[in-house]
């Protein structure tokens, strides 16, 4: 970063650079980087974009030379940009320097933004070859006469936000693809008689909106070359005429564009039509404007002049003429947010549209509307549409997605009599619907998806769905159903149901019946208490999985007889449904579900699932049990999650977890935390277990062989209870176990066979417990260790022969306790030692050399926090710097006497130190 006089460059590095960088503040994704120029390497591919502020031309210059300190980034240099500056006047814009040999930098993108820019003179960015864009907005230009003399590579123009009154496209010595002139002062959009081999100088966007423009002026008789691709936004101007000046008089102009965007700029749409002119365009944007009424003129950009999309939304119509649109065809055709309230009969008639929307408007009454009209898709959404008759949509053979949501409709059998079998898909929704007919889909045989969220309906007799042989989706979501009739779904192609937000009280037998595509059914967020009948979901044999969701509904009991014959029965959601009673345990066939989620309030007896093999996962969320019975998870041969999320358990008798042969993961803490000790045979069954976390309990006691079955264990986690001592046999079959985690218990003393059995342990934590002695042989058991965490206890000393058989181990904490002297024979088994923690203690000296010599692959140590003499400390951290040991602390101290922060005593303090002829002690 630069501080000059009154601004500040900031060079910021977009793409990767290497390590060592220059000391011009180049920001690298890892942060700001100093270095001398002369020590920097190349950079890596990419650029730079340097940015400034509060500059003069004067002082651009002057940084940008200086900039040549850091010449060897410049030649990555991509984007400059000059903000809040003052450049009045511009004649000749140096580009920044790298050397003699390549004096320019390849400027591709460069910005001048509120800069007080009144005249830009022509040839001004000669220097800028490579220049592709640049953005003079927000200035005070008025005049553009440079843009004939811009660079050739030039392809984004922007002079948005200036004072320009008049734009002469014949200045342009060379095509852009994007000029944009929006918000500026012009008053006439001229487009001129093309001579020789010139051609229109914008070819992909041209932004003219929010100008002052009146008139449109056409010097081109005949068809106007080379704006077809051209998209136009004249946008919030106020066009009143156009002139065409050609001085061929028998013959018109003609103008046609790929996009043209006139919202809230036409006056009278006669202005793109007339005797001696014709614009047009392939998109057509009106929207904005008060047109009250279109006549038939507008259908000759349809039939003539290849107009496929146009919007009149927010245009005040009132009134279409009846002839406007017959035999047209368009792709997009928006009449939205509008004022109709009456539209004329036949209006589309033979009309070929793909999309047409009619949304929020006041239409009342579609009859005889669309007769023949071939609509794709039409949007009826936000009127005040109330009845529905055979006239309605009559002929529509095409239709395929119809939108009559927010209206006010009754579905009776009539409502869609003579809607072509085409339509997939169809939303009532947000009506007031009450009931519907039991013929109102009668005709609807190829309907995919059926919206009738949001109405009033409180009962659906069980044949109005049965005529929609090819449906997939139903949503009958935010109603007033009471009740699921039998057979309402019965046998039909569905995939998806939604019942969510009503009032339901009675799922009926086989309401959900042989639905052999079924994936997903939701009925979530009920009101009244929901009782589910015998076989209300029954043959159900989708090849996909099933996901039943009942969150949030008041299903009191949940039974095995309620699900029948599903083939494949993934998931099962009962969230927040309080269900007091789980009675999975009838003889029918077993579920094929194999994940449950449920509040559970009550006590779960035994054999609850025995009805569920196949379960895999099972989650109390939000519970409060009162007591898990033995052998109540019987039956649940599969199961490898169980997980208590904010559940409560007040009693877990002996037996309970019997059966679970295959559970991997089990947390513990709601299930054990009103327990001191742990009965030898709550593990019984549990072969599979990998992961045991028994932590935050109130444990004081293990009863020997606690662990015996767990025969798979990998990881065991005591921590955090009030455990002081262990059997001989507490670990001893536990061969497998890896991790062991026994911090914060407290326990004085290791003994030797405490550890017995552990073979395969790679790590042990016993941090923050108040040992005091370990025995010898007491790691003798576990010779694959690699990681020992004994810090916060209270050693004192560590005994020849402690870590022998440790030859594995590569990290050892034994730091925070109270050790004053550690002898180098201790360490000597420790081989493969690459990480050793002796801060916090009361270390004075350790045998050095020996030490280091013998730990081959030591990498870090940390020895803050003793009482390290000066002297000693010296010759210990020149030793660690020698073999490239890391020794540095996170708990430095530079306010006492240290050496790199790692405090230390200066004896000389204190006593009379005697000093050589050099001075020195």
């Amino acid at each position: 970063m630069f501080w000059l006089k009154t601004f500040i460059c900031t060079i910021i590095l977009i793409s990767t650079f290497k390590d060592s960088l220059a000391k011009c503040h180049v920001k690298a994704p890892h942060g700001w980087i100093q270095d001398e120029c002369e020590q920097a390497e190349e950079p890596d591919s990419g650029y730079l974009d340097i940015t400034c502020h509060n500059t003069t031309i004067d002082d651009y210059l002057f940084e940008m030379f200086e900039l040549d300190i850091c010449r060897k980034y410049l030649t990555n240099l991509r984007e400059l940009r000059i903000t809040n500056s003052k450049f009045p006047n511009i004649y000749h814009l140096l580009s920044p320097t790298v050397s003699h040999e390549q004096p320019l930098v390849n400027v591709s993108s460069l910005s001048l933004n509120f800069c007080g820019i009144n005249h830009v003179a022509g040839g001004a960015f000669n220097d800028m070859k490579g220049l592709k864009h640049l953005d003079l907005g927000s200035n005070n230009i008025n005049k553009i006469n440079f843009v004939s003399n811009l660079p050739e590579t030039l392809k984004d123009l922007n002079l948005t936000n200036n004072k320009i009154t008049n734009v002469d496209f014949k200045l342009f010595c060379s095509p852009l693809k994007i000029l944009d002139l929006s918000f500026n002062q012009i008053a006439v959009f001229e487009l001129p008689k093309k001579t020789g081999f010139w051609s229109f100088p914008v070819k992909d966007y041209l932004y003219l909106n929010n100008n002052c423009i009146k008139k449109i002026e056409i010097h081109q008789a005949g068809f106007y070359q080379g704006l077809s691709n051209l998209n136009l936004n004249l946008a919030n101007n106020n066009l009143t005429s156009t002139v065409a000046n050609s001085t061929d008089t028998e013959e018109r102009s003609e103008v046609h564009f790929h996009l043209l965007n006139l919202s809230q700029s036409l006056t009278d749409w006669d202005i793109l039509m007339y005797p001696k002119y014709r614009i047009s365009s392939t998109h057509l944007i009106v929207s904005g404007n008060s047109l009250v009424t279109l006549d038939k003129k507008l259908s000759t950009h349809s039939k003539i002049y290849g107009t496929t999309y146009i919007d009149f939304s927010k245009c005040s119509l009132t009134n279409i003429n009846p002839k406007t649109f017959q035999g047209a065809n368009f792709m997009y055709l928006n009449f939205s947010y509008n004022n109709f309230t009456i539209l004329n009969d036949y209006l589309f008639a033979l009309s070929n549209i793909e999309l047409l929307d009619l949304s929020h408007n006041r239409i009342e009454n579609i009859v005889h509307v669309f007769h023949g009209a071939a609509i794709r898709h039409l949007k009826l959404s936000y009127n005040k549409i109330m009845q529905l008759n055979d006239k309605s949509f009559e002929s529509m053979r095409f239709v395929y997605e119809l939108d009559l949501s927010f209206n006010n409709i009754s579905l009776n059998k009539n409502s869609f009599a003579n809607v072509g079998n085409s339509l997939s898909n169809l939303s009532v929704a947000s009506n007031y619907v009450t009931q519907i007919d039991d013929e109102a889909f009668y005709n609807l045989s190829k309907l995919l998806i059926l919206n009738l969220e949001n109405n009033l309906l409180e009962t659906i007799e069980s044949v109005v769905f049965q005529p929609l042989k090819s449906v997939r989706e139903i949503n009958l979501a935010n109603n007033k159903l009471t009740t699921i009739t039998s057979q309402l779904f019965s046998n039909l192609p569905l995939t998806k149901v939604t019942i969510s937000r009503n009032c339901l009280e009675t799922i009926q037998s086989k309401s959900f019946h042989r639905l052999n595509y079924i994936e997903e059914i939701h009925i979530d967020e009920n009101h009244g208490m929901l009782t589910i009948e015998r076989a209300a979901f029954s043959e159900l044999s989708s090849s996909n999985p099933l996901n039943i969701y009942l969150k949030h509904s008041k299903v009191a009991e949940i039974t095995s007889d309620m699900f029948y014959n599903i083939t494949i029965f993934n998931l099962l959601d009962l969230t927040q449904s309080n269900v007091t009673s789980i009675g999975l345990s009838s003889n029918v066939e077993h579920l094929m579900l194999t994940k449950l989620i449920v509040t559970f309030n009550g006590v779960l007896h035994q054999k609850s699932f025995l009805a569920t093999p196949f379960l895999q996962e099972l989650v109390f969320c939000n519970s409060s049990i009162n007591n898990i019975e033995e052998r109540a998870f019987q039956g649940l041969f599969n199961l490898t999650v169980m997980e208590f999320q904010n559940s409560t358990i007040q009693n877990l008798s002996i037996g309970a977890l019997r059966g679970l042969f295959s559970l991997q993961t089990l947390e513990g803490f709601k299930m054990f935390q009103n327990q001191i000790a742990l009965n030898s045979s709550i593990f019984q069954d549990l072969y599979s277990l990998s992961y045991l976390n028994l932590s935050h309990l109130k444990l004081q006691n293990l009863e020997p062989h606690t662990f015996h079955a767990l025969k798979q264990i990998q990881v065991l986690n005591l921590s955090h209870n009030e455990l002081s001592y262990f059997w001989q046999s507490t670990f001893s079959e536990l061969c497998f176990l890896r991790v062991l985690d026994l911090s914060y218990n407290k326990i004085n003393v290791l003994e030797r066979e405490d550890f017995h059995g552990l073979d395969s342990l790679k790590m042990l934590n016993l941090n923050d417990n108040n040992i005091r002695d370990i025995a010898l042989g007491s790691f003798q058991n576990i010779p694959q260790l690699q990681s020992l965490l004994i810090a916060n206890n209270n050693l004192t000393q560590i005994k020849i022969g402690t870590f022998s058989n440790l030859a594995s181990l590569k990290e050892l904490d034994i730091q925070n306790n109270c050790i004053s002297e550690l002898l180098f024979e201790s360490f000597l088994p420790l081989v493969a030692l690459e990480s050793l923690n002796l801060e916090f203690n009361n270390l004075k000296k350790i045998t050095l050399y020996p030490l280091v010599s013998n730990l081959q692959f030591l990498k870090r140590v940390r020895i803050a926090n003793n009482k390290w003499k000066c002297e000693f400390l010296a010759e210990l951290i020149a030793t660690f710097r020698k073999r490239g040991i890391d020794y540095t602390t996170e708990n430095r101290n530079f306010y006492e006497d240290n050496i790199d922060g790692i405090r230390c005593i200066d004896v000389c303090k204190f006593l009379l130190c005697l000093q050589d002829s050099h001075g020195i002690n």
